[in-house]
């Protein structure tokens, strides 16, 4: 790594930092790490592995997903953003779920911001007027972050499913938050 990323690294991250690039197969293998460090940590997902690239990219909209790199080192991805549509009928069209990934060791500088940030612009941008997350109810960083750009609890899933591995066994409660385009008219 880098002299300027270890710098980087040690400091808040902003959208200048940051480079995004849509997201291919040649960046399955780093997208599947991040995604399996996130599991193992165990607070973000009921999956117990990443599984294949071809179930992973297939159950997203691949216009809408994106890899994030350091400017100072642009070939080490170090998070990644995707939306899922909320349902295959006509209507919900502009209905997502969204997904954000960290690198673990860059959690808690400012990453997760810049990324759900360009996510919202450019959702926007695309005419998706509601996004929506399901966060475990006990995971405080990834709901005040998404507080803070927007989203609002809407409900609780109680223990929709039980986690079977990591240090979070047993059944979990899942947050529903969504956020409602500014640029939705009536």
């Amino acid at each position: 790594m880098g002299e300027t990323a270890v710098a980087l690294l040690r400091g808040k991250l902003t959208a200048e930092d940051v480079v995004f690039t849509p997201m291919t197969e040649s960046h399955a293998e780093e997208v599947l790490r991040i995604f399996q460090e996130c599991i193992d940590g165990g607070n973000c997902s009921f999956a117990a592995s990443a599984g294949s690239w071809p179930d992973f990219i297939t159950s997203r909209r691949a216009e809408h997903c994106f890899v994030a790199a350091l400017k100072a080192e642009p070939d080490r991805i170090v998070g990644w953003y995707s939306l899922k549509s909320f349902s295959t009928k006509a209507f919900y069209h502009g209905v997502c779920e969204v997904s954000v990934y960290i690198q673990p060791s860059l959690q808690g500088r400012g990453l997760g911001h810049v990324l759900l940030a360009h996510l919202i612009q450019r959702s926007e941008q695309h005419q998706i007027w509601t996004l929506t997350a399901l966060i475990f109810t006990d995971n405080a960083a990834s709901i005040v972050l998404h507080e803070k750009h927007g989203f609002r609890r809407v409900g609780v899933h109680q223990k929709l499913g039980r986690m079977t591995f990591g240090p979070y066994q047993g059944w979990r409660d899942v947050l529903i938050m969504e956020r409602r385009s500014a640029l939705m008219v009536d």
